[in-house]
């Protein structure tokens, strides 16, 4: 049976992540749950590693959302590199001062991308 402590629990939280996991531990120690589920791309995350040994230690089903962020990331990664070739900051801020100076934007076709930490 789910019962939802969520007003009680609110007035509680922590201000760290890690703090949050390992009372959302404890609760798993003391047979409060059922099921974790993390709302992340991966659990290798060091602030899951409280939550996740609790969880295999009681035997509960853990799950995870993998490639939920791949399409936001996809979408955040091209307006920024839109942002930077065009230049809108360099604009928004020529606009704001009521100035004009050419800018030297440049064009993202075939431009080289590095990716760093892919998950």
């Amino acid at each position: 049976m789910f019962r939802c402590e969520c007003n009680t629990t609110a007035r509680r939280l922590p201000d760290s992540g890690a703090a949050l996991y390992e009372q959302l531990a404890d609760l798993v120690r003391r047979g409060r749950v059922e099921w974790v589920h993390f709302c992340a791309a991966g659990m290798d995350g060091q602030m899951f590693i409280p939550l996740i040994r609790a969880a295999h230690a009681a035997g509960i089903k853990m799950t995870y959302c993998p490639g939920v962020y791949a399409t936001p990331i996809a979408q955040y990664v091209i307006a920024h590199v839109l942002s930077c070739t065009r230049m809108l900051r360099e604009h928004a801020e020529q606009q704001a001062s009521k100035t004009w100076a050419p800018l030297m934007q440049r064009d993202p076709r075939g431009a080289v991308v590095g990716v760093v930490g892919a998950g």
